[in-house]
């Protein structure tokens, strides 16, 4: 072997190492950005059934199973938890969705 072959076969060698370490660099980057795009930026759906909630608590506050009170700590309860939620997600009344939606359930013990 020669000289100039040698600096050819390095060359060659050093431009493949390159290329591969660019490749994998930048399916890295990629990768990360599509993550945190979906993570943070992307809109999420979730479905609230407002109305369900509603005639619940009035039927129960008719019927005496709860307080005046426990109704109100009960909203309260629902608007921290939605908006505990990042500013990505949307909520929509589950009357407006007919299919494909996340539905948040509240479930309340005495």
């Amino acid at each position: 072997m020669n000289k100039n072959t040698l600096k050819e076969s390095t060359s060659t060698e050093n431009g493949v190492t390159w290329f591969l370490r660019s490749l994998i660099l930048s399916a890295l980057v990629t990768a990360v950005g599509i993550w945190t795009y979906d993570k943070y930026l992307a809109p999420k759906l979730m479905v609230v059934d407002v109305l369900a909630f509603d005639a619940a608590q009035r039927k129960a506050l008719i019927a005496g199973h709860i307080d005046e009170n426990e109704a109100l700590r009960r909203v309260e309860t629902i608007k921290e938890t939605l908006s505990s939620y990042p500013s990505n997600v949307i909520f929509l009344r589950s009357d407006m969705v007919i299919e494909n939606g996340e539905e948040l359930q509240f479930d309340f013990k005495r």
